[in-house]
């Protein structure tokens, strides 16, 4: 994937549902609803505002791609999309 940490979760993820040239999707490893995904940059970041703009535009195409594919899985009533960035991101 990238060359970050070897103990970085995000570097080397199992299970990638839907990915484009510089970023990917996948379930969220503890999900707090079905259908929890996580979209993730592929180069090595330890915050958001760190990305670049191209690598901004490929994460909210694959958000756009995750929606289409959780509303035909499960017809959500509505969702929560957020960005953790700090030590105290939760």
């Amino acid at each position: 994937m990238n060359e970050g940490s070897s103990t970085c979760p995000f570097c080397h993820p199992d299970g990638s549902l839907f990915e484009n040239e510089l970023a990917y999707a996948c379930p969220d490893r503890f999900p707090v609803n079905p259908g929890h995904l996580l979209v993730i940059p592929k180069r090595h970041v330890a915050d958001f505002f760190l990305t670049t703009k191209e690598e901004r535009a490929a994460l909210q195409s694959l958000l756009d791609v995750a929606k289409r594919h959780l509303d035909g899985k499960y017809a959500p009533s509505g969702y929560n999309i957020g960005i953790n960035v700090g030590v105290a991101r939760g």
